[in-house]
């Protein structure tokens, strides 16, 4: 609910994951940038952290949630990247 920007039309984010222990949220979207939140994410109640990288949109962004290092791993649209 929360996770939409202001003004967005509803197709600005591509792709939502929570990590294990819901304590955080990740929200990939049509500008090049992921947006990490705490979870629950209400509409409008709290700023992300902006992660940048990709040149486009991003289709898929995940929790990768290892015990020794949990990682953030999104892929690019068009750039093809995985960061």
């Amino acid at each position: 609910m929360g996770i939409y920007p202001q003004g967005a039309d509803g197709t600005d984010i591509n792709s939502v994951d929570a990590d294990e222990n819901r304590r955080l949220v990740v929200a990939g979207d049509d500008f090049g940038t992921i947006c990490v939140y705490k979870f629950p994410v209400f509409k409008n109640s709290q700023p992300c952290i902006r992660l940048t990288g990709h040149s486009e949109h991003i289709p898929r962004v995940r929790f990768w949630n290892n015990a020794e290092s949990p990682m953030i791993i999104s892929a690019g649209g068009n750039d093809r990247c995985y960061i």
